[in-house]
């Protein structure tokens, strides 16, 4: 029996086995912060939620991202990331290079967002695989990507991802009363009357004859010295 001070071994996928020393170490930190008990890479499909259809999503902003890619703090360092040319990467967002989004909400009240970028130098080649964690109130836990600069948490295409949660999030709020059931414009119910009537029951005749029926009957009995016109030979 593994004593309660031994670490657990966490499998890693492909895509980060190959990190030694420090590199691994800070990755499954990362995990820990993320409160993964698995390598996002290694999780199954079918545990995510397409990112732009997901209902549940952390309160994430402009805020938030520029937070992360500029005040963030680097785990090697120390000092602040100041990563003001991963801005530019909504260029990359705009031009449709983040493909794949998928969400993935855990029991721990955190968010894990993975997606596929292009490279910026070559649209042939693999696609990257940025993941990022997020809290509920849109705080950005770490980052992670498959790229070079992947191991800095604020690569481009970390970036971009953090671009497309921005979006998602929008249009999550942004949602109009007609892309559900309706709800606007419905006429008072009044207590004791039905709210519909069935088809049956409706008076489908012309208003003019009506009346005009009304008219010929309500004055049949008038004195012949006044004189009465039908509306409906007006």
């Amino acid at each position: 029996m593994a004593s309660s001070t031994e670490k657990v071994v966490v499998p890693l996928s492909v895509e980060v086995g190959h990190l030694l020393g420090p590199h691994k170490e800070r990755y499954l930190e990362k995990l820990e912060i993320a409160g993964l008990d698995t390598d996002p890479y290694l999780l199954p499909p079918s545990a995510f939620t397409e990112l732009i259809k997901s209902t549940d999503l952390p309160d994430f902003g402009p805020h938030d991202l520029y937070h992360y890619v500029v005040n963030g703090v680097s785990p090697y360092t120390g000092a602040d990331l100041k990563a003001f040319k991963s801005l530019d990467a909504y260029q990359f967002f705009v031009a449709g290079w983040v493909t794949g989004t998928r969400c993935y909400a855990n029991g721990g009240g955190s968010y894990l967002i993975m997606a596929k970028v292009h490279h910026s130098q070559s649209l042939s080649e693999t696609q990257l695989q940025p993941w990022v964690s997020l809290k509920k109130d849109g705080t950005v836990l770490c980052g992670h990507c498959t790229c070079k600069a992947g191991l800095g948490e604020v690569c481009s295409h970390v970036t971009a991802l953090l671009y497309a949660i921005d979006s998602a999030v929008k249009h999550l709020g942004d949602k109009s009363c007609t892309d559900g059931p309706r709800q606007w414009g419905l006429p008072p119910l009044k207590a004791g009357k039905a709210l519909y009537e069935e088809g049956s029951g409706i008076d489908f005749s012309n208003p003019a004859k009506k009346r005009c029926g009304v008219n010929n009957q309500s004055h049949s009995g008038c004195p012949s010295g006044k004189k009465w016109v039908c509306l409906q030979q007006l």
